[in-house]
């Protein structure tokens, strides 16, 4: 994004919404993304188009088959991906190496 001219990265928020916590741990982790990144799209079902959809990064809150599940979508895309494994309570820390 940096390259291209643009202060602030575009990113995906995907997850698993039936895994415990993910919904309320997505609401805080949208608030902060927000404040450091151009959100464009927020999917915790993996329903949405997510190879239509042009990001610089995509998080990813869930378990192991929510991040395969994301990966095959976007292997084409070759976008960067964040795991959060089981909601890691570090998030910021985990963004911070990532985020402007």
């Amino acid at each position: 994004w940096i390259r291209v001219g643009r202060d602030r990265p575009r990113v995906m928020l995907l997850g698993a919404s039936k895994l415990l916590h993910v919904q309320e741990t997505a609401r805080q982790l949208q608030s902060l993304l927000e404040q450091h990144a151009e959100l464009v799209l927020v999917d915790l079902d993996l329903q949405e188009a997510i190879v239509d959809t042009e990001a610089d990064l995509a998080v990813v809150l869930g378990g192991d088959g929510t991040i395969l599940r994301a990966a095959v979508y976007m292997q084409s895309k070759q976008v960067p991906v964040i795991i959060m494994v089981h909601i890691v309570p570090a998030i910021t820390c985990s963004l911070n190496h990532w985020l402007p």
